[in-house]
């Protein structure tokens, strides 16, 4: 009993956290994307932009280190195909149109020039492997290497839109988003391109496909496009914002993050049947978002923005707007659970309000709620799959309100 009363009392006193966080990238550099390395859990990560700027942390964020290679061009998107060897690509030089693309096969210490097939301006680079790439611009370009970047044939795709985002699936098949609406598919290796019309005319900056019938297009005036037949069709989502999209990011087929001016970034759970604006903590303008799973993510973007969530910021549901009697927090349901639980809890009033999880130790794990909320009652889920099975406490904390429970998660 004292030791229960010693870990209530450390949660009590533990002080509220965003649900993002502002990492220090030490720069001012505009960041274009941002790529995490594989089965790092996001410690080892990547953010390009302006001026030539590269940022790498191999902390998970706690530090980056800066290095600016082409000052006079900016940095656009960045892959890798394993751990050593990627790409990143870029525009600018001595005039817009310029290009480059560098290449590292040592994880990012070293990069080396490569020499695309037009001097036309690079948003995007993507490679299938280490030999099979693509390159995507200004003017409708599209470039191909079939030999790791040394020689790149330019491809006839059908445009003069620019071209922002590129996406292959295998050998054969894949897609490309620009301006105006402009979207092209190939399946024959990118030997022909064919123009798709999804309906709409707003620029296309971001795609993602969870699997070859399954995809994403977002853009300007908050759009979101969803395909689950390979792109035959593609059906408007409902974002509720108006906000210039830039990036779209899924770890399966029912989570996802879109990311955009002002900061803005929306989750889903169901596909995009509903998205739900975030609190980020930034004004900014986020350029690129990428999750490594359903927990632990990065956005970029205006003024050497770097944040990172480590619990894929949770969505709260508002059940009902009737002002409660008092307040509550109820006991989770299912429990014990496995992996998702549903937490429900009702304040009196309009205030600032945290739900957050603790281990047996008192160390805080998760994040659920942590804005201001309107009276009403409310429901949380939370996903524990990144977590070791055992006993929880989940904290409901208001300006005049604590009241602490207890929650078993068993694999």
């Amino acid at each position: 009993m004292k030791k229960l009363l010693l870990i209530l009392a450390m949660l009590i006193s533990m002080n509220a956290s965003g649900q993002w966080v502002m990492q220090n990238s030490t720069t001012y550099n505009y960041f274009y994307d941002v790529y995490t390395q594989t089965g790092s859990n996001g410690d080892i990560a990547f953010a390009v932009g302006m001026n030539g700027t590269i940022a790498k942390t191999t902390n998970g964020g706690t530090n980056w280190n800066v290095q600016t290679l082409f000052p006079s061009f900016t940095l656009t998107s960045i892959h890798f195909v394993n751990n050593l060897t990627g790409w990143i690509s870029g525009s600018g030089g001595n005039n817009y149109y310029a290009n480059l693309i560098l290449k590292t096969t040592d994880g990012g210490n070293n990069w080396v020039q490569q020499t695309p097939s037009k001097n036309y301006a690079l948003f995007n680079v993507k490679f299938r492997n280490s030999n099979t790439g693509f390159a995507c611009g200004s003017f409708g370009l599209i470039s191909k290497t079939t030999n790791g970047g040394i020689n790149w044939i330019t491809q006839d795709s059908i445009t003069s839109n620019e071209f922002y985002k590129i996406k292959f699936f295998n050998a054969n098949t894949g897609w490309i988003a620009g301006s105006w609406g402009a979207l092209v598919k190939t399946t024959n290796g990118g030997a022909n391109w064919n123009s798709v019309y999804i309906g709409t005319t707003e620029f296309l900056r971001g795609m993602f496909f969870t699997s070859a019938q399954t995809g994403w297009i977002v853009g300007s005036g908050g759009i979101i496009y969803k395909t689950t037949d390979g792109g035959n069709n593609w059906l408007g989502q409902n974002s509720g914002t108006s906000s210039y999209f830039w990036s779209v990011n899924f770890v399966n087929s029912s989570t996802g993050w879109v990311a955009g001016y002002d900061g803005t970034i929306v989750k889903t759970t169901n596909g995009g049947s509903n998205w739900v604006l975030q609190q980020t903590g930034t004004g900014n303008a986020l350029s690129a978002v990428m999750f490594v799973n359903s927990a632990t993510g990065y956005a970029v973007g205006q003024s050497g923005t770097i944040i990172k969530t480590l619990n894929g910021v949770v969505s709260v549901q508002n059940i009902s707007t009737e002002i409660p009697s008092s307040y509550s927090l109820s006991q989770n349901y299912p429990n014990p659970f496995n992996p998702t639980t549903t937490i429900k809890f009702a304040i009196t009033k309009n205030e600032y309000t945290s739900i957050k999880v603790f281990d047996m130790l008192g160390k805080e794990v998760a994040t659920l709620v942590n804005e201001k909320l309107n009276s009403g009652t409310y429901s949380v889920n939370w996903d524990a799959s990144q977590y070791p099975s055992g006993v929880y406490f989940y904290r409901l904390q208001t300006e005049g309100y604590s009241e602490t429970k207890r929650l078993t998660f068993l694999k």
